[in-house]
């Protein structure tokens, strides 16, 4: 299978979502080659651990995954497993990989949008109409990631699946700026192992399982509880209702107080004290 994650600009995550999906892959004990055509090179660096050195092709440890900047349509081809693209955040720059794509004879086989909001997704309209109109039969799919509110409304499904020939990714990743942050200055492991028990971590390792078991028609479009549960988070859930309950209980215990002391007061009232 064939992945890419694509968008018209930078700093949608679609680094951060190339290289975790990679991760993903090295868990499961899967070869995949990780194909960074971003400028900035941040995937291939996010994988390496910052320990690439401009080499053509890069391998970890286990063999697992492998990283290039070179667009090698030979090595492509061939290569004996799945492959996830790092697009560029370029309009222009996305045309021309859209057409080499084609030409060298390489289909993609699901072209991922990371979106931030409902209004995000319309620069990347021209890019999806190449897309669609290079490759009528891949699948283009909108994944919501640090989307706004961490929450998708109807009013946001319906914006989203507006496009001719899109499918949405209906649960969100939400934001988690130091993870990210953290996870960008290190990388080499997943968020997922250095906080797993965030929103966060728990909503990108689903959406990287999911991806790596082909993408599954059946879990799109429909209606599903968020990843996290709330504010507390899925994995604190437990945690979340208990606080909830001691706050209850002390609520209720301070407004019996309350009564108590205003009826011993009017009673005090009464009889002249």
């Amino acid at each position: 299978m064939k992945i890419s994650i694509v968008n018209h600009k930078g700093g949608t995550g679609k680094s951060t979502m190339a290289s975790h999906i990679c991760f993903y892959y090295r868990e499961q004990r899967k070869k995949v080659l990780l194909v960074d055509l971003d400028g900035q090179h941040n995937a291939i660096d996010y994988v390496s651990g910052y320990t690439w050195d401009g080499e053509d092709i890069w391998y970890d440890k286990l063999g697992l995954i492998a990283a290039t900047t070179n667009f090698n349509s030979h090595f492509i081809r061939n290569y004996p497993g799945d492959i996830v693209f790092d697009c560029p955040p370029s309009i222009e720059a996305n045309t021309n990989l859209i057409r080499m794509l084609k030409d060298s004879g390489i289909r993609i086989d699901v072209w991922h949008i990371p979106v931030e909001s409902r209004t995000s997704i319309k620069g990347a309209d021209t890019i999806r109409r190449n897309i669609i109109s290079a490759f009528p039969d891949s699948r283009l799919i909108m994944v919501p990631y640090k989307f706004s509110n961490n929450v998708l409304t109807r009013k946001d499904k319906a914006e989203l699946v507006q496009y001719r020939g899109a499918e949405l990714y209906d649960q969100v990743i939400p934001l988690f700026s130091l993870g990210l942050t953290e996870f960008e200055q290190n990388g080499e492991r997943p968020v997922w192992e250095i906080y797993s028990r965030t929103s966060f971590a728990i909503a990108f390792k689903e959406y990287c399982k999911w991806t790596c078991k082909g993408c599954p028609v059946e879990t799109l479009n429909r209606n599903k509880k968020r990843v996290g549960g709330g504010i507390f988070g899925k994995a604190s859930r437990e945690i979340g209702k208990a606080v909830l309950m001691e706050i209850t209980r002390k609520f209720i215990e301070t407004s019996n107080n309350k009564k108590r002391e205003y009826g011993e007061y009017i009673e005090g009232e009464r009889n002249g004290q």
